[in-house]
């Protein structure tokens, strides 16, 4: 998942299941994190 705050300039980062920031993963202004990569990655990583 992806959260974003509303400040100038804007930053959005992706999360885990628990609302917890995933580090490495906050972008600026109008670059989105690939929130679904990361999710996959964290998955295989566990498994």
């Amino acid at each position: 998942a992806r959260q974003c705050n509303t400040d100038t300039p804007r930053q959005c980062w992706c999360v885990d299941k628990h609302g917890i920031e995933v580090n490495g993963t906050r972008q600026v202004d109008d670059h989105m994190p690939p929130c679904d990569e990361v999710e996959d990655s964290r998955t295989k990583q566990i498994i």
